[in-house]
């Protein structure tokens, strides 16, 4: 008699398979580390323009700093803001912030994507679909960038630091919004009234003035 095969219990879905792990380059300046040379020389933007962060090396001015900075890629470099990528198919999908230009459409609610990773970021909203989960505390993210920041609430870790008054930060999203305290810039206006504001946020809170008002 021919034993009988058990059947199979259900599985939970695979996770995307990771990156192999490779050896990383630790930037000069604060120790970060990357695992590729032009994600390296693309973070110097986070510090003054007067050590490579990638050999240590000292420069008097902003000009030899760049042009020394680029001789440790072989890149693509955008013409328009001088960013660095590993290949040409970046740097034209890089291209598609200064045109406009959003060739990927959304099949739920039509909304536009310059490229197609950010249309399927966009689409787990939509299915509810979570696939990183956070291995601290198990909460789940539908992309694999906010989990990287969420980990971050973990580990205390706050790499990007103001270079006017010293204060570091976790994201360099949230550096940029600091560092527009100290620049007076106000990118962020109400359409009714045209007031500046420094962020989103505070754009939302003045709009209801707007709104109670008789």
């Amino acid at each position: 008699w021919k034993e009988k095969k058990q059947p199979r219990l259900p599985t939970s879905p695979k996770l995307p398979p990771t990156k192999k792990a490779k050896s990383r380059i630790c930037c000069k300046v604060c120790g970060k580390a990357f695992h590729a040379n032009v994600s390296l020389v693309n973070h110097m933007e986070v510090h003054p323009k007067d050590i490579c962060g990638v050999c240590g090396e000292c420069f008097e001015t902003e000009e030899s700093f760049e042009v020394h900075l680029k001789t440790h890629v072989r890149a693509e470099i955008c013409k328009i803001c001088g960013k660095c990528f590993g290949a040409s198919s970046s740097l034209e999908t890089h291209m598609r912030i200064h045109t406009g230009e959003k060739p990927f459409n959304c099949s739920e609610c039509g909304k536009s994507f310059n490229c197609r990773h950010n249309m399927m970021r966009h689409i787990r909203i939509h299915t509810g679909e979570k696939p990183y989960p956070c291995t601290v505390c198990g909460k789940c993210f539908n992309d694999y960038s906010t989990l990287k920041r969420h980990l971050l609430t973990h580990t205390g870790e706050k790499p990007y630091l103001c270079n006017i008054c010293g204060r570091c930060f976790s994201d360099h999203s949230t550096l940029k919004q600091h560092s527009s305290t100290h620049t007076g810039e106000k990118p962020h206006r109400c359409e009714v009234c045209g007031k500046g504001f420094h962020r989103k946020t505070y754009v939302r809170l003045h709009m209801k003035s707007h709104t109670t008002e008789k």
